[in-house]
């Protein structure tokens, strides 16, 4: 019995959930540095148009991408439940813009289905998967893909 709960609690990951628009979203805990209230961002010449600017954060420069440009998602509008959740991964750092960080949430990993196959749609590159938990449908970010795209960008502008 102790170690069927030992195998369960090995496969189950915590992600940080957070809303965009009217869906749920959710990051692995693990790459989560972070979550900040809003704050000004420097703007930068002929950053691509996801991009909202640069903040200096204790000394590192981090890059911070509007979500729902990036995703393909309709814009809302900055509320006091917005927030930047700083993600990490190697030697990549960035923050996303989302519309409210909700909780951490256990996900079990024999629950997480693929993401759909839909053609042409941009969000649908970084989604890794999605979960049905509490009657809710969590949309979970494949941060890997998301920060190689990062990493690409920096390197073509460089």
């Amino acid at each position: 019995m102790a170690q069927a709960n030992k195998k369960q609690a090995e496969d189950t990951h915590r992600w940080v959930s957070f809303r965009m628009g009217r869906e749920l979203y959710a990051v692995n805990v693990m790459c989560v540095r972070e979550v900040l209230t809003l704050m000004e961002f420097a703007k930068v010449a002929g950053a691509p148009p996801f991009v909202l600017g640069i903040v200096n954060l204790r000394g590192n420069v981090v890059t911070v991408i509007d979500t729902h440009k990036r995703f393909n998602l309709p814009p809302e509008p900055v509320t006091e439940e917005t927030r930047v959740v700083i993600i990490e991964s190697d030697k990549t750092t960035i923050g996303m813009l989302v519309d409210e960080v909700r909780d951490v949430v256990d996900v079990p990993q024999n629950l997480i289905q693929p993401p759909p196959q839909l053609q042409g749609e941009a969000a649908n590159q970084y989604i890794g998967g999605l979960v049905h938990l509490n009657d809710k449908i969590y949309i979970l970010v494949d941060v890997e893909k998301l920060l190689q795209d990062a990493r690409v960008e920096e390197e073509e502008e460089a």
